[in-house]
């Protein structure tokens, strides 16, 4: 891990982020989520809401998140309809039919006042971090 991360100590050497400190907690936090194989459930749906934005069939949201790098349907890609469901019966999204018989999905209101809280805390938590 060390060794990757080489390069980018280097250049935040040289950045903006050279008065940047983390107290030991954070930092192994931080060290402990890059060692980790597969994202969480919270951050799945997380991205999964945030990819349906925009209106999508599963197949197109599935190839959304293997751009990201969550490979956790590979194997199985029929989970991902089942987790679709669950978003579905918790009113995170919403579903409807096209005229080729194909199931498109996207974010609710629901699903995007989760994701505004999602990034409010998220930024108010980074804004302590750089006053810190």
């Amino acid at each position: 891990m060390e060794n990757r991360l080489s390069k980018l100590r280097k250049s935040l050497d040289h950045s903006v982020f050279k008065q940047l400190t983390f107290s030991e907690q954070l930092r192994e936090g931080i060290f402990k989520n890059l060692d980790r194989d597969q994202e969480s459930d919270y951050e799945i749906d997380l991205s999964i809401l945030h990819l349906l934005v925009e209106k999508k069939t599963g197949y197109q949201l599935l190839q959304d998140l293997y751009s990201r790098g969550i490979y956790n349907y590979e194997s199985n890609e029929g989970m991902l309809y089942l987790k679709l469901h669950d978003l579905e019966k918790q009113d995170y999204i919403t579903s409807s039919w096209g005229n080729d018989g194909e199931k498109f999905y996207r974010i609710s209101q629901i699903g995007n006042n989760i994701l505004d809280t999602h990034y409010k805390q998220n930024h108010t938590l980074f804004r302590n971090l750089i006053e810190e």
